[in-house]
């Protein structure tokens, strides 16, 4: 068999497949509108496919409400044929309707209803009390659920609250940062203003000096510097040992004869001396001073 022979096959076989659905489609339509006729639809693939899905998934409910009907027929038939096997037993022992007074029907109505409220078969003391077990338990599972639940709302109660709390102070916080940060601005726009100021007026007198500087250049002399003073100081300080030293000679050649001549030439002399060495510490003062 050719490829070719193969497609037409699987062609004529998928269009069977959707005759098939589209009649068992139309059948469906007709037994939902019966006796109106069906409404004209348009026969397409999609439309033919979602027809017969909801078709399947009636006749499925369909299918399922049957088999409970008849579930539910036959437990009626069982309670009845329950019933009147009761019914037979109080008439057998002198227990018959006609014969309960009207609160032992009113008892019997109320157990049948506790009964049917607890979803127990019969009425006998085990049943009940399983029953009543039963219910107490799930009434204490739903008290201690409705107490955690209580619990929980009141753990995220304070938790929002806590929320809040913390939300307010952030907020507030967030001012008072917004203020501090308003002020630093204005502080840091006043010290670049200043230190923009500062930087022109450090600019200007840059420009003054030096153009002073080109106008009387400055020439640093070496007799002014430190060194030369200390040197013009220690010279100073040994002339003055050696003005000491001949003090002390002359001194010493006043205390001789005044009769000597070639005393009176020493004196003279050291006189001369100590002339020339005053005048020489005063000249060493005055160049410190200037």
């Amino acid at each position: 068999m050719s490829q070719q022979q193969q497609q037409q096959q699987q062609e004529h076989g998928l269009r069977a497949d959707a005759s098939a659905k589209l009649e068992k489609a139309r059948v469906w339509l007709a037994s939902v509108f019966h006796p109106a006729p069906v409404p004209q639809f348009e026969v397409t693939e999609d439309t033919v496919a979602a027809i017969w899905k909801l078709a399947a998934a009636a006749q499925e409910r369909d299918a399922n409400a049957v088999a409970l009907a008849a579930d539910l027929a036959l437990k009626s038939q069982e309670y009845q044929a329950e019933a009147t096997r009761v019914q037979e037993l109080l008439a057998l022992h002198g227990l018959d309707k006609s014969r309960l007074s009207d609160q032992t029907h009113a008892n019997v109505r109320s157990l049948a209803r506790l009964a049917s409220l607890l979803h127990v078969n019969d009425t006998s003391l085990a049943s009940l009390y399983c029953a009543l077990s039963d219910l107490s338990a799930s009434t204490f599972d739903e008290w201690d659920g409705e107490l955690q639940r209580q619990r929980r709302a009141q753990t995220m109660h304070e938790q929002v609250t806590s929320s809040l709390s913390r939300l307010s102070e952030l907020r507030r916080t967030l001012a008072e940062l917004d203020q501090a940060e308003t002020a630093n601005v204005e502080i840091v726009e006043r010290r670049q203003q200043e230190r923009t100021f500062y930087n022109n007026k450090a600019a200007e007198y840059q420009a003054s000096i030096a153009k002073l500087q080109q106008q009387h250049p400055l020439a640093s002399e070496p007799s002014i510097r430190h060194a030369a003073i200390m040197a013009e100081s220690e010279a100073v300080k040994q002339i003055i040992d050696e003005l000491t030293a001949i003090r002390t000679t002359l001194d010493t050649f006043q205390k001789l004869p005044p009769d000597f001549t070639m005393a009176k030439l020493k004196i003279e002399e050291a006189r001369r001396e100590l002339s020339r060495l005053e005048q020489a510490v005063t000249q060493g003062f005055s160049a410190i001073n200037a």
